[in-house]
């Protein structure tokens, strides 16, 4: 059964952004694919650009650097290895993926996976990458959920939820590059207040 987020009797929660045009099979996928494998909290599959020829995600990845981006993105079919199978990944991209229910319970006691200074921007990043850290699998499937139109409804405001879910993340994760955390938010910083003086 899919619910909603604080409904005990809810198996899995979908986040969908309200800029995507879902395929109607898609969600039935989805979860056939989790069921086959208990390892698994999360998943998204091959989410299409609008135009359905470029690809939006085929999962997501991070590095060391804080360098966060969806597999592929703006890539056609052709030029994006390995997508004809399925695989882990680093988060499920949060336009369109689906979660367990019980591993946000679990995790999560008041049932709200995101936080504040995340909202809009990366709070999916942030709510796979805590799941990670307790032990769950992420898995991109070869299912093609829809058509992601990004950012059409929040182009004016995407550059400051952005920049601000981004530095959130810095300043929350730890990587063996930590040490110099502060330089790069430093330099985020001033290349991004320095052009809005101008």
């Amino acid at each position: 059964m899919v619910g909603r987020q604080g409904d005990l009797e809810t198996k899995y929660v979908a986040f969908l952004n309200n800029d995507l045009i879902l395929e109607p099979s898609s969600l039935r996928e989805l979860i056939d694919y989790m069921e086959g494998d208990d390892k698994i909290a999360a998943t998204n599959g091959l989410i299409y650009l609008g135009d359905g020829r470029r690809i939006y995600s085929a999962g997501g990845y991070a590095t060391d650097h804080w360098d966060f981006d969806d597999i592929c993105r703006g890539a056609t079919e052709h030029e994006c290895p390995g997508i004809n199978k399925p695989h882990y990944v680093t988060y499920a991209d949060g336009a369109y993926m689906l979660v367990k229910a019980e591993a946000i319970r679990r995790n999560y006691p008041d049932n709200n996976p995101f936080i504040d200074k995340t909202y809009l921007c990366l709070n999916d990043v942030l709510l796979i990458l805590m799941l990670w850290n307790k032990g769950y699998g992420v898995a991109y499937v070869t299912v093609r959920p829809g058509l992601h139109y990004a950012n059409l409804t929040t182009k004016p405001a995407i550059n400051y939820y952005g920049i601000r879910a981004n530095t959130a993340l810095i300043t929350l994760l730890d990587t063996r590059f930590s040490w110099v955390k502060s330089f790069y938010l430093f330099r985020r910083d001033l290349s991004y207040k320095v052009p809005m003086l101008i």
